[in-house]
């Protein structure tokens, strides 16, 4: 409506001006209207001078307008009160656009500042700098985890830990990494993920920063009162016995708290000794054994990392696992996408995890049941290999137990399979787990 009132007002200017015009150019060519010509030039200048007046009016107010807009100055308002309506209109609607853009950026500074303390209240740490090392954001969290104060660039981070911006200039977008320092005496692991964006044309890193340490060692101490089960259930098992048969065999040669003379001890008792001897030998093998395998988890090679075909280690296992997979009736299927699907790893190592794997789910199948080994590449590149089976399944309280040193429900196992294969596949950067039902199989996956 206002640019309608504006049009018509220019429109009826220019069609007077252009009738003052010609009134004046007809006024000329007749001699007799000497008055009439100087009435309609004046006529003619000072539409002129109204038209440019107006048009410099408006025009300078819609600049004041636009610098208005442009330095964010929402206070300032034009006038409602003009003699002409359309000027008026004009103002109104001015006014109205710029209490528009004063709700906006209301909200917009009401939202940053709900952001901020979401930011500043987090228990995560949260810092973000631009490529060229400056500072943008940094929260409350960040800095206690730090422990300093205000931080303008990221290499001042080197003053708490020499390397750590480097470190984290060297994350990638969504990559993760536990970062260990000292800060006062005090060992700190912090868990640092980046996440990399463009805002106009500038490249934004925004790092989180979380400290695990408690998490970690609590992990740790369960880990090791699992262990310290598993050995002590182990040894004691082993020396309990040991200690009954001595005791025994010592009370064969003592009466009283005295040696028994040759001529007391009978060859029963001689006899009896000797299969106790042995039977003490016997444990101590068991013990020794089970101390061996111990040291075997402390002694895998560092991995010899290279690229091979992932259908190179699944013909090899099917030709190995032949003649047990035949007496069981139990069928192997492969499915490899692509087929030409490589991998970069210790061949000799990860064949050794798929293969105890492999066993174990012959072992969970009684017979005629089938075993499919498949490997693909996910959308982030990662390298998947999986060993399902339709086996009986594992119990849910077995399952979280089944990575633990030495655990194991057979009676001739050593329950270190699992325990090594875990460890491998840390060596190689990836994890293994494992879902099951019971009465209805197992999956075991890696991930690389």
């Amino acid at each position: 409506m206002v640019y309608k009132h504006f049009g018509i007002k220019i429109g009826l200017m220019i069609a007077a001006l252009a009738a003052s015009a010609f009134l004046f150019s007809w006024s000329i060519m007749q001699d007799h209207l000497i008055v009439a010509k100087f009435t309609f030039a004046i006529l003619f200048f000072l539409q002129s001078i109204f038209l440019f007046n107006f048009i410099k009016s408006n025009n300078r107010k819609l600049g004041h307008f636009l610098e208005l807009i442009k330095n964010e100055d929402f206070i300032q308002r034009f006038s409602k009160f003009e003699k002409e309506a359309s000027s008026m209109e004009l103002n109104r609607l001015y006014n109205e656009i710029i209490e528009s853009f004063e709700q906006i950026k209301i909200e917009k500074e009401s939202e940053y500042s709900y952001f901020q303390n979401i930011l500043e209240n987090v228990g995560t740490g949260i810092i973000s700098f631009s490529d060229n090392g400056k500072v943008e954001l940094i929260n409350q969290a960040a800095k206690d985890l730090l422990k300093i104060g205000l931080l303008n660039e990221i290499n001042d981070l080197d003053k708490v830990l020499a390397g750590f911006s480097n470190e984290l200039l060297k994350l990638k977008s969504g990559q993760q990494k536990v970062i260990k320092f000292f800060i006062d005496g005090e060992l700190i692991m912090l868990s640092v993920k980046a996440a990399v964006f463009i805002i106009r044309k500038k490249t934004i890193r925004l790092i989180s920063i979380q400290n695990i340490t408690n998490e970690l060692e609590e992990e740790e101490i369960d880990a090791w009162q699992k262990l310290i089960r598993v050995l002590t259930h182990e040894i004691m098992n082993s020396v309990s016995p040991v200690k009954s048969l001595t005791s025994t065999i010592i009370k064969f040669f003592q009466s009283h708290g005295k040696p028994k003379k040759a001529k007391d001890i009978s060859d029963i008792t001689i006899e009896n000794s000797l299969t106790g001897l042995h039977a003490i030998e016997k444990r101590n093998q068991g013990l020794l054994k089970f101390v061996e395998t111990y040291r075997s988890l402390t002694k895998i090679p560092k991995p010899n990392f290279e690229e091979f075909e992932v259908e190179d280690i699944f013909a090899t296992i099917k030709l190995l696992m032949n003649e047990e997979l035949t007496r069981k009736n139990i069928n192997l299927t492969l499915n490899i996408i692509p087929e030409n699907l490589t991998i970069k790893a210790d061949e000799k190592l990860i064949s050794q995890v798929i293969i105890n794997l492999v066993k174990n789910a012959c072992e969970a199948i009684s017979e005629d049941g089938e075993i499919k080994l498949e490997a693909y590449r996910k959308s982030d590149n990662r390298v998947v290999i999986r060993i399902n089976d339709n086996g009986k399944g594992i119990p849910k309280d077995i399952l979280e137990k089944i990575f633990i040193p030495f655990f194991t429900t057979r009676e001739n196992g050593s329950g270190i399979g699992l325990s090594l294969s875990r460890q491998i596949m840390r060596m190689h950067k990836g994890n293994i787990s494992a879902i099951s039902k019971e009465g209805e199989g197992s999956v075991f996956t890696l991930k690389f």
